[in-house]
């Protein structure tokens, strides 16, 4: 698990540049992201990042550190299952610690059958039920009759 999120963890710790496109959206977007619960996650001393400013989430860094030490049992119960519930919780969701506990004990050896589709001559799997997986590639199946790269702007626009 470590080797898996370590990546992760790094882009978390040490940052990445933002984008020209992530920078626009969110300056766009920068009252909502006030509002929202976590949106401060996105914000440099409460204002959206400029292009090539460098994101930082420590927060989440920390907890990858939890997960990558000691597995997946660490998100559904203890500490990082609270702060699930918590974030649940504060925007009028209805979780509790018995709700992920049981998750986890109903999926500790799950036998999911991934399912697939070719989009542009690239083979892309995900999970099968019950995941969003099926979601995906049909956004795939449907995106693949369109010519995205020469209308690039417009796909972002259609998405903003």
């Amino acid at each position: 698990m470590a080797d898996i999120l370590g990546p992760a963890i790094r882009y978390a710790e040490d940052g990445f540049p933002v984008s020209p496109i992530t920078a626009s959206v969110w300056q766009r977007r920068e009252s909502k992201l006030r509002a929202m619960h976590g949106g401060h996650t996105f914000l440099r001393f409460g204002k959206a990042p400029c292009c090539g400013d460098v994101l930082r989430n420590h927060r989440l860094a920390n907890v990858l550190k939890v997960l990558a030490q000691e597995g997946p049992a660490a998100f559904y119960e203890g500490p990082v299952a609270q702060a699930v519930v918590d974030a649940v919780s504060a925007v009028g969701g209805v979780l509790s610690l018995e709700d992920l506990k049981n998750h986890f004990q109903s999926s500790e050896n799950p036998v999911v059958p991934t399912i697939s589709t070719t989009y542009h001559g690239v083979r892309v799997h995900t999970m099968g039920p019950p995941s969003q997986g099926a979601i995906l590639l049909e956004a795939l199946n449907i995106l693949e009759g369109y010519n995205l790269k020469s209308k690039l702007l417009l796909f972002v626009f259609i998405f903003d």
